[in-house]
Parts: C-alpha cells; structure tokens; sequence
C-alpha cells in the first residue's frame, strides 16, 4: 500500500550558519603560538572568551563572512585563510537574540595564519587579545575543539611545504597540541 504525498511530513532542521575563525599568529620574539580571543560578557560578573565568529547574512558566501569577520577583527595585508571542518552537532545554540536561542548553530570553521608584527587589532574591539596555545581559557561553545582541530591543521601543514607557510618558525610543530576536554581523533 503507497502512501500520498500528503500524508509524509518530514521534520527538517531549523538552524542558522555561521562561520568561526581561528586565527593563528607567531610572536618570533618569544617563540610561541598564538590566537586571537575575542572576550564576551554575558553579564557585569561572567565573561568569556571565544573565536571570533559571526552569522552568514543573506547573500553572503561562507568565505565571504569569513573575510568579513577577520577585517572586523584584525588589520592584516597578508595572511593565509582555509576552509577548517564543519561543525554541526545538534547542541550547538547560537543566542543570537531571545527569540532565537533554541536555533541550532552550523558552523564553518576556517583557520587563518598572519603574521604577529603585521597584525593590528581593530580599535572597534572592546576586548581582544592573542593568547599563547599553551594558556588558552576556557572557550564558549566548543570552541577549544576548533582551536584544537585548527592547530592540527596547522602542524600538518608545515610538516608538508606549503608556498604561503614557509619561513614560520619552528614553535608550530614543537609545541602539543593542548590537551582539551573534547579530543578530535584524527
């Protein structure tokens, strides 16, 4: 027995897209691995650290609001940006307004690489800050999962040569990848 048409209702996912960018620096001077924070307070006595991310506005490329989201946040003229992993687990709320908390949040993550000395954070950022990967604050979301894949990312795209990444000290490779609560088994 066939069903109609009309009698299968499928439920599909209401959910936004969004972009998170993990950006990668190197301070030569001290040889360390950094990455860019932006600190969010959610209230005058709870704050918290996150990457810098944005929602893809209508019209918009993924890469697109990813390059928006780094000119938002840094002034750079050169720098390295590739597409990371998408990230969908069906926890990930976005509160992008009190009406919208229940959405679920897609993200496409990207990592960028630019260097330290270049690298001008914009003065309409209320509170950034590079951070060495060995001293990273509890991010929201799952965040420390993005930075953790990014720099895996990284660390395998200076064990192969690649054109845009040569010269970068060797900080990359030596340092562990932070130990995370959530591990990505590659």
């Amino acid at each position: 027995m066939e069903k109609k048409a009309e009698e299968i209702k499928i439920d599909l996912a209401d959910f936004r897209v969004g972009v998170d960018n993990v950006i990668f620096s190197v301070d030569i001077n001290k040889n360390k691995l950094l990455v860019l924070l932006i600190e969010e307070k959610q209230s005058s006595s709870i704050q918290s650290w996150s990457l810098p991310s944005t929602l893809v506005q209508q019209g918009e490329s993924l890469e697109e609001a990813a390059q928006r989201i780094l000119a938002e946040k840094i002034k750079v003229e050169n720098l390295y940006l590739e597409q990371l992993y998408t990230f969908g687990g069906v926890d990930r709320q976005w509160q992008e307004s009190p009406k919208n908390i229940a959405k679920c949040y897609l993200s496409v993550s990207y990592f960028a690489l630019v260097r330290y000395e270049e690298a001008e954070i914009t003065k309409d950022i209320k509170r950034a800050n590079w951070v060495t990967l060995d001293s990273l604050p509890t991010l929201t979301f799952d965040h420390d999962r993005i930075v953790e894949y990014g720099h895996r990312r990284l660390k395998s795209k200076v064990e192969k040569p690649v054109k845009e990444l040569e010269g970068l000290p060797p900080c990359i490779n030596s340092m562990p990848t932070p130990s995370l609560p959530l591990k990505i088994n590659l």
